[in-house]
């Protein structure tokens, strides 16, 4: 049995599943290509786009290695 549920579910259990195996994927020395095809692999239709894989690495390469959003004060900008 696939770790990864079939069906959709809510965004914030998506991230908190391909955060920490994008950060395994950056520690081990794999491009952001590489853990994109990963996660295509092993998350199917649920894997986070290759943009967002290489904005994760551009955090990570800050130092930043978190799981958690930064917090947003206000409304979004239009």
């Amino acid at each position: 049995m696939s770790p990864v549920p079939s069906a959709p579910f809510a965004m914030d259990d998506k991230k908190m599943l391909y955060r920490p195996a994008l950060r395994l994927q950056y520690r081990s020395g794999r491009s952001a290509n590489e853990a994109h095809r990963f996660l295509q692999e092993s998350m199917k239709e649920q894997a986070p786009s290759l943009a967002t894989c290489f904005n994760w690495y551009r955090i990570l390469d800050n130092g930043d290695e978190s799981f958690e959003d930064s917090r947003c004060t206000g409304r979004p900008h239009t």
